[in-house]
């Protein structure tokens, strides 16, 4: 009987004394939460700011993704560069395009970009935009080079827009087929680009001067 009185008091006292130091850790972590969320604010307020000329270069300064190894990230208009280009040595071609396009971007900032004779800005507008990366461009073979280009574009101008608009995109593209036609070859960067919009045509859209006649391409 006495041995029983005894234990039930020491369990009282160790139930007693463990209580208030598992209680005494709750508070304990969510103290360190509150204070890890006030550092965040804090951190955001004081460094979250850029200038056009800083940061890491991505087309506008917008977000970047590497939306070829995201299938869930979606979005509207997607920024993908394709260097492409085999047949000059490292220093010079056009496989530095994309890099080149970016950083002369880099004086339009979302935040500032506001269009006065548009009346819009295009980057806070209805469409989420991102800097998607480039394509890992094979540099040796043009066969390779256009196959992964066109699975590229396949890839990303297949998956839903977060903000579709009604009417946006065509079933078919006449004149798209009419230059790969002119062109007597794959393997021109547009190529890929516009076979990959066949059955679903969005706007795929190149940053090279535009296609008028043979004598451009």
């Amino acid at each position: 009987m006495l041995l029983r009185s005894w234990t039930s008091i020491l369990g009282g006292f160790l139930l007693y004394y463990v209580n208030p130091i598992y209680t005494h850790d709750g508070h304990d972590y969510s103290d360190r939460e509150k204070s890890s969320i006030d550092r965040r604010e804090e951190l955001l307020k004081k460094w979250d700011q850029e200038w056009s000329f800083s940061g890491v270069s991505t087309f506008a300064h917008l977000k970047h993704v590497k939306c070829l190894l995201e299938p869930d990230e979606h979005y509207d208009i997607a920024i993908l560069g394709a260097p492409f280009d085999t047949s000059v040595s490292f220093r010079p071609g056009a496989r530095f395009g994309p890099r080149a396009i970016r950083a002369a971007s880099a004086r339009q900032l979302p935040a500032n970009s506001y269009n006065t004779r548009a009346a819009i800005n295009p980057y806070l507008n209805w469409a989420r935009i991102l800097d998607c990366g480039g394509i890992p461009i094979m540099l040796f073979d043009n066969g390779v080079a256009e196959r992964q280009m066109y699975e590229a574009f396949l890839e990303l101008g297949t998956r839903e827009a977060p903000n579709p608009i009604p009417g946006a995109f065509r079933t078919e593209s006449p004149r798209l087929s009419h230059w790969a036609v002119i062109t007597a070859s794959p393997y021109r960067l547009f190529v890929p680009c516009t076979r990959s919009t066949e059955n679903r045509s969005p706007c795929c859209t190149s940053m090279r001067r535009p296609v008028l006649g043979v004598l451009d391409i």
